[in-house]
């Protein structure tokens, strides 16, 4: 019960990481080198990646809103309510592949 609150929470919530001279481009190279592809912003500039069915997750839906320099992003695992950590994972990845871009380009925080 405990795990399934924990993920319905999860759900509704974002998390905030602020990065300088955040770009739609920096964002899609991101995503790229997560090995993510199906990725698109919609009219707000807000990011949608939907990942596949594989034998640790249903698949997932990550979303990313950009406000300036501070992205939002968050999780959501279709029909699962425990996820061992491959949402997680998959957030980290692309929040270290955004530093790492501001990093190699000069512009780290």
């Amino acid at each position: 019960m405990f795990f399934t609150l924990k993920r319905l929470w999860q759900n509704q919530t974002f998390e905030s990481i602020e990065i300088e001279n955040l770009t739609h481009e920096r964002i899609e190279k991101a995503i790229k080198k997560a090995n993510f592809e199906s990725s698109k912003f919609d009219k707000f500039g807000c990011l949608t990646i939907t990942t596949k069915t594989s034998l640790f997750s249903w698949g997932e839906e990550i979303t990313i809103i950009q406000d300036g320099k501070k992205i939002f992003i968050n999780s959501r695992p279709y029909a699962q309510p425990i996820t061992i950590l491959k949402d997680r994972n998959n957030i980290k990845k692309i929040i270290e592949n955004l530093k790492n871009t501001a990093t190699n380009s000069g512009l780290a925080q």
